[in-house]
C-alpha cells in the first residue's frame, strides 16, 4: 500500500518551510521589516562600492533615482503596517477612554464604533495612497532633489513630472472629494457622542 506524502514529511518540508517563509515576509510586522531591510540593501551598496569608488555626475543621478525609489518602497512598506495598526487601535483606544472618562461605555458609543468598525477597511486604501504621495513628494522632491517641487519642468530627473501626474491625472477632482468629505464629518460632529 502506497501512503501519500503528509505535510509532516520530511521529503515536503523544504517546499512547506519556503512557504512559510514568503508567507511571513508578506503577513507579518518583523516579517515586513526584514523585507524592508532586504529592500533598502542594494541602495546602501551602490552607495558604499559603486558611487564612492568613482564619484561622477551621471553615478550620483543613477544613484540617487535607485536609492530614491529603494527607499520609498521599503518606506510604503512599514507606513501601511503602521497605519494598519493605528487604524485598528482607534477604536480599542476610544473604548478604553470613554470608560475611563465616564465609568462605563454607552450604546450610542459602541454602535458609533461599530460603524467604525465596518468602514475602517475603506478608510486604509485611502490612507497608503496619501502615505505613498506623501513619501513619494519628501523623498524625491527633497530628499532627493530629483523633483523640483515649485517648478516641475525644471527636476532633475525628467520623468518625475510623468510620474507624478501620471499618477495623480485628477488632482482637483481628489480635493473636491476631500472637502466634501470634510463638510460631511463637520456635519456628523455636531451629533452627540
Amino acid at each position: 500500500m502506497n501512503i501519500p506524502p503528509r505535510a509532516s514529511s520530511p521529503s515536503s518540508w523544504p517546499l512547506l518551510g519556503a512557504y512559510r517563509v514568503i508567507t511571513s515576509l508578506f503577513s507579518t510586522l518583523i516579517g515586513s521589516t526584514f523585507l524592508a531591510a532586504l529592500i533598502v540593501t542594494p541602495g546602501i551598496l551602490i552607495q558604499f562600492y559603486w558611487y564612492k569608488v568613482n564619484p561622477t555626475d551621471h553615478r550620483r543621478y543613477v544613484k540617487d533615482n535607485v536609492q530614491a525609489w529603494l527607499f520609498w518602497a521599503a518606506a510604503n512598506i512599514l507606513i501601511s503596517w503602521y497605519l494598519a495598526m493605528l487604524v485598528n487601535l482607534v477604536p480599542i483606544f476610544t473604548k478604553f477612554f470613554v470608560a475611563v472618562a465616564w465609568g462605563h461605555v454607552s450604546e450610542y458609543v459602541k454602535t458609533r464604533i461599530e460603524m467604525y468598525d465596518t468602514i475602517k477597511d475603506a478608510i486604509k486604501p485611502l490612507l497608503y495612497a496619501a502615505s505613498g504621495w506623501a513619501s513619494w513628494v519628501i523623498i524625491f522632491g527633497h530628499i532627493y532633489p530629483l523633483y523640483n517641487v515649485g517648478q516641475p519642468t525644471e527636476s532633475r530627473a525628467s520623468y518625475t513630472t510623468r510620474v507624478r501626474v501620471g499618477s495623480f491625472p485628477k488632482l482637483h477632482v481628489t480635493n473636491n472629494v476631500f472637502i466634501s468629505l470634510g463638510k460631511w464629518l463637520h456635519s456628523c460632529s455636531s451629533l452627540r457622542w
